[in-house]
């Protein structure tokens, strides 16, 4: 699920070709409304990559190439949150 920006037919195809259904609905309109759960974490995720100023422009020759840069990004947060985690433990 997903708000209006999540429609097209690009998308649709390209979901379907990984078995992910797509539902772009309009919050708060005509009584469907997407749980804020679900649309936080997505939003959420594209927050933090934003950080990442390599991320933020799209200059990567190949798409493998821009799919392990956002794997290291990613390793990086839950990296950091990770030894976030721990240190909260050992101080416990």
């Amino acid at each position: 699920m997903g708000d209006l920006g999540y429609r097209g037919e690009r998308l649709a195809k390209a979901g379907a070709a990984l078995g992910i259904a797509i539902q772009p609905i309009a919050r708060g309109r005509n009584g469907v409304c997407i749980p804020t759960e679900i649309a936080w974490v997505v939003e959420r995720s594209f927050g933090w990559t934003a950080r990442y100023r390599r991320l933020n422009v799209i200059v990567e020759r190949t798409t493998t190439h821009l799919i392990a840069f956002i794997e290291i990004a990613f390793v990086s947060i839950l990296s950091r949150r990770l030894r976030r985690l721990i240190a909260q433990d050992s101080s416990a």
